[in-house]
């Protein structure tokens, strides 16, 4: 007789709906950066694949960047360009996609709760893992270091759910599992070090589970060095390019030298004293669960921290996929402290935790960052007049694919350019204290962080001003 299906887990399907929901909301509200990254390492890429108009950063000159991730993004830039939209359609279509990856976050903070203390440290970790703010805050952004490590989290929870060859749904697991670790390196390369620890462990249910695995993760793969192939000339290219730029030539010391205790000094920093209960939450919560799968999930934080402080430049989404297990064995051992029955008051716990992470003021502040700059894009994409636009006095860097426009774009970083610039576009971005620079622009509107200008009248051409030749000048 067939096993009748297991009835749906009501209670973790209405947190990741609002999860969703929650997220959605943010993204569309708060939209701003966490780094100019998020556009010119992903988004202006894919827009100059889509149709040949993007403002390309050094590494896609020197090919230290493959094209997977960026490949993916310009499918999603045709769709919405197909249906007349163009960026109005397929940027909140973007924000959505990443928003739903993003409940692997989710579902690997169950998968390890379940396994360290049952069904109610797991609904647990999911609630925990819903509102916790950073994630919250990457959860949307077309990061590569987010979204791999979403495909990453998400080949961890189908792993610690394998079981014995031969059991139903072995071989699917198995495929996922090595499909999405290919991906997961493929968008990020620094994922390698956790894909390992994911990886090896698996092979503890048999040497079976390395085919389906080896299958799944082919095609990321192929993609990958076929991607590198045909634009740097070499299979695999990017990644001794990004290696020689990166590790010999010194590039990552160019943006500064972070110490090495960075990582672990970073959640402080941004927790303030709640880092200190989730530390000590995750250890007992580690040293309660069961060893074995409990493994694999401590292997994967210590990879992923020890990796990164290895490189002289560091940032805190560098680490992201560490934080969701380590959330996940925290709320272990706050069930653990409370007793297995107290989910609830957990809950309400964890939720004024992550009320007073969310109101300390660097977590403020990033949601704030870059908070004027998408909007700008959005007030010329409409304005019809527009014949060239121009970023003055500081890194207001053009994009392709936020601006959705074919005009030349021009950058003067130093404010040394004035006349030309002003000539060769009627539309400007400035920080307020520079609004004054062009008296013959109106403001169309002005933030805390950035003016839109602009003026009546045609462009002059002015090739030496494009951003693209700047750039390249300057060394971006």
């Amino acid at each position: 007789m067939a096993r009748p299906n297991p009835a749906p887990d009501l209670p973790l399907a209405a947190l990741l709906v609002g999860a969703l929901a929650l997220r959605l909301g943010l993204a569309a509200g708060l939209p701003g950066l966490y780094r100019p990254d998020e556009v010119f390492q992903t988004l202006e890429p894919a827009h100059a694949l889509l149709d040949g108009w993007g403002v390309l950063a050094w590494e896609w000159h020197a090919g230290a960047r493959n094209w997977v991730f960026p490949g993916l993004i310009a499918v999603v830039m045709a769709l919405g360009t197909a249906t007349g939209g163009g960026a109005d359609i397929y940027l909140p279509a973007l924000s959505a996609l990443l928003a739903l990856l993003s409940l692997s976050s989710m579902w690997a903070a169950y998968r390890i709760g379940c396994l360290g203390g049952g069904r109610p440290a797991g609904l647990l970790a999911a609630a925990i893992t819903a509102v916790w703010p950073d994630l919250l805050y990457f959860a949307a952004r077309p990061l590569p270091e987010v979204v791999g490590a979403h495909c990453v989290l998400l080949a961890l929870a189908f792993a610690l759910g394998l079981k014995r060859p031969g059991a139903a749904g072995f071989r699917r697991a198995a495929l996922a599992t090595g499909a999405l670790l290919g991906l997961g390196f493929a968008v990020r390369i620094h994922m390698a070090p956790a894909i390992a620890v994911i990886g090896l462990w698996s092979l503890g249910r048999g040497w079976r589970v390395l085919p389906p695995m080896l299958a799944g993760a082919a095609l990321p793969l192929l993609a990958m060095g076929v991607s590198d192939w045909i634009s740097w000339g070499v299979p695999f290219g990017s990644i001794w390019a990004y290696y020689r730029a990166q590790v010999i030539e010194g590039f990552s010391s160019h943006d500064g030298v972070m110490s090495g205790w960075f990582y672990l000094l970073a959640p402080l920093a941004a927790w303030g004293p709640w880092a200190a209960a989730v530390a000590v939450l995750a250890a007992i919560g580690a040293l309660a669960a069961r060893p074995r799968p409990i493994g694999v999930v401590l292997a994967v934080i210590i990879a992923v921290v020890g990796f990164h402080s290895a490189f002289a430049f560091k940032l805190f989404s560098y680490i992201y996929l560490a934080l969701p297990p380590l959330l996940a064995l925290a709320a272990v051992g706050s069930l653990r402290l409370l007793g297995g029955g107290r989910v609830v008051l957990a809950a309400m716990l964890w939720l004024g935790i992550a009320a007073g992470v969310a109101a300390r003021a660097p977590e403020r502040e990033a949601w704030q960052s870059f908070a004027d700059y998408r909007g700008a894009f959005t007030l010329l994409r409409a304005w019809p007049e527009l014949c060239g636009v121009a970023g003055y006095g500081g890194d207001w860097w053009v994009s392709y694919a936020l601006l959705d426009r074919k005009v030349p774009a021009f950058l003067d970083r130093r404010g040394e350019r004035r006349a030309a610039i002003g000539a060769a576009a009627n539309a400007y971005l400035v920080s307020p204290a520079l609004a004054g620079a062009f008296p013959e622009a109106t403001k169309l509107r002005c933030g805390p962080e950035l003016c839109v200008l602009v003026r009546p009248g045609a462009c002059v051409p002015s090739p030496e001003d494009e951003i693209g030749a700047v750039l390249r000048r300057e060394g971006f």
